[in-house]
């Protein structure tokens, strides 16, 4: 992703922008504890998602891959997966369980 400054659009600013200058990124350990339950996550560059939270560490390259997995949008459809390379780019977390939206 390349940071494009002279744009108005927050979503072509490098993720980092957002982590250095306005929130803070989370850690691995913070995240994991709501790793397999229905979480709310808010992302670096401001995107809020809801399902469960699935983590994979086996790619080892330094960080974990996280997925939040929620319903389909559409009846029948496969389930929507986002997948997060770090926990670095979580600025929050909370627990989604009693959000019908968020259970997977």
């Amino acid at each position: 992703m390349t940071c494009d400054r002279s744009s108005n659009s927050s979503r072509e600013l490098d993720p980092l922008h957002y982590i250095q200058e306005k929130n803070s990124a989370m850690t691995d350990q913070e995240v994991e504890p709501f790793v397999g339950k229905p979480v709310r996550v808010t992302l670096a560059d401001a995107r809020i998602l809801a399902g469960t939270l699935h983590a994979d560490a086996s790619h080892g390259h330094g960080h974990v891959h996280y997925a939040v997995v929620s319903d389909p949008v559409q009846k029948g459809g496969a389930p929507v997966q986002e997948v997060i390379h770090g926990a670095a780019q979580i600025t929050d977390i909370e627990d989604a369980s009693t959000d019908p939206a968020a259970v997977e």
